[in-house]
């Protein structure tokens, strides 16, 4: 399983690397890609450098896709067509969707939470309107799962492994790091 995080101006450095980082304790394969450049400043000017940039990707080759929130993070990936156009593709694949914090309101935008157990930044849930708006921390529906924000960033990294490891690896990951 290959899994890949996606990177714009202003996104939340912590609900994305907490959840880089915990996939890469479970020795999963996580790409950081940037949409457009190689060095990207989060919404606290925290900068980080990329793995990837995006034009230079093979999507075929990824089974997860993951979107941090922050803003305008979030405002930056719903505003790339070619991210919109991929996530659509891969949701129809069956490939596993995920969005924390505000970043949900991306995937709503398009369609792929429609019908579906969502939650999100609790003022970004007015923009899930056509899912079941969830008061909870981190839900899965189906190949989409949605969390509530950085304090939720533990439990979305877990509900993202359950899905590729078992119970007692996800589990031994968790006691290294004292949770």
């Amino acid at each position: 399983m290959k899994a890949c995080m996606f990177f714009a101006s202003g996104y939340e450095e912590c609900e994305a690397l907490i959840v880089v980082d915990m996939l890469r304790r479970a020795n999963v394969d996580i790409d950081m890609i940037g949409l457009n450049d190689m060095i990207v400043k989060s919404s606290h000017n925290v900068t980080v450098k990329m793995d990837k940039l995006y034009d230079d990707c093979d999507f075929d080759d990824y089974d997860i896709f993951i979107l941090p929130g922050g803003m305008p993070g979030t405002t930056n990936l719903k505003n790339d067509e070619r991210l919109l156009a991929l996530l659509q593709k891969k949701y129809d694949e069956k490939k596993l969707i995920c969005a924390i914090c505000a970043a949900p309101s991306v995937l709503a935008s398009i369609g792929i939470l429609d019908g579906k157990k969502a939650t999100s930044f609790p003022s970004f849930r007015s923009c899930l309107v056509n899912s079941e708006v969830m008061d909870v921390k981190c839900v899965q529906d189906g190949n989409v799962i949605t969390a509530c924000g950085l304090g939720a960033a533990f439990e979305f990294a877990k509900c993202i492994l359950s899905n590729i490891l078992d119970e007692d690896k996800v589990e031994d990951v968790y006691q290294r790091i004292c949770y």
